[in-house]
């Protein structure tokens, strides 16, 4: 069954994964532990720890909820300028 987690329970996750990896564990055993895949960690970190964090998370959960009138996602999930 599909999971949908908020912006700030993905941070939280990261971090956790972040404090894990940080004391010699395996990213799969960590995936394990924290209960999604690899692909899902790796597209998380790409997409939030790349962009500062918390604040990109708010950020991210502002423009799918369509606050940001000046962004908007490309077909592959990224997040760009209205304009561009």
């Amino acid at each position: 069954m599909k999971k949908r987690r908020s912006a700030e329970q993905i941070v939280g996750l990261l971090r956790q994964a972040d404090v894990d990896l940080g004391k010699g564990a395996m990213v799969p055993d960590v995936c394990r532990r924290l209960g999604i895949s690899q692909q899902t960690y790796y597209r998380w970190r790409t997409r939030l720890c790349g962009l500062g964090g918390v604040a990109a998370a708010a950020h991210e959960s502002a423009i799918e909820a369509g606050m940001c009138g000046a962004y908007r996602r490309t077909r592959r999930g990224a997040v760009v300028p209205d304009h561009a």
